[in-house]
């Protein structure tokens, strides 16, 4: 099972550890003890399962998942690619443009003083009055 199921089976989660078996046919209503009748999640979404917040159903030997209302979800990505939302990841995305050069203190309580000055006189921007 754990190599089917190297992580847990819910849509956009990745934990490996702390995962437990789940029937999708209960074994008490005489579901089976086998790897088509099982599923991988962790313990936070098998709880959540068993609270009836989700369920999971198989069809054409895909998992499906849906809300207590019926509707599916988990089968488009999770989050837009990235060049979608603005973002261009390169091999300069990891270099920092920070050396090592020792904080500014006076700027930066200046810039927070300025953020609540501006805060509690209203103006949304940060602009000080």
């Amino acid at each position: 099972m754990t190599k089917r199921d190297p992580t847990c089976r819910f849509p956009g989660c990745c934990a490996k550890k702390y995962t437990d078996a789940h029937h999708i046919e209960h074994w008490a209503d005489g579901g089976e003890t086998s790897l088509d009748n099982l599923v991988t999640l962790c313990r936070h979404h098998h709880r959540l399962l068993h609270r009836g917040i989700y369920e999971i159903s198989v069809e054409n030997a895909e998992l499906v998942f849906t809300t207590h209302s019926g509707e599916e979800f988990g089968l488009q990505p999770l989050q837009p690619p990235l060049e979608k939302i603005g973002y261009s990841v390169d091999s300069r995305t990891c270099v920092p443009n920070w050396y090592g050069d020792s904080c500014d203190y006076g700027m930066a309580i200046d810039a927070l003083l300025q953020r609540d000055q501006a805060r509690f006189s209203g103006n949304a921007d940060g602009a000080t009055p």
